[in-house]
């Protein structure tokens, strides 16, 4: 999966619009300059772990 922000209005898109899409589908909407690749910060990485380290897998109740 590609990150890409639209650069023009598509499919019911607003432009500006950031979203994940295949990665061949990411090629085509870049190649015909409708979108171009958003990459990832390397403190939204670290964000996205943390949040990743704090949630808690919570297991069925006990009088399940």
């Amino acid at each position: 999966m590609a990150k890409v922000k639209l650069l023009k209005d598509h499919n019911g898109q607003k432009a500006g619009t950031v979203g994940e899409v295949r990665d061949g589908a990411a090629n085509y909407l870049v190649r015909t300059k409708v979108a171009e690749y958003v990459e990832e910060t390397e403190s939204e990485k670290k964000a996205k772990a943390a949040v990743k380290k704090q949630t808690k897998k919570v297991g069925p109740c006990k009088s399940c």
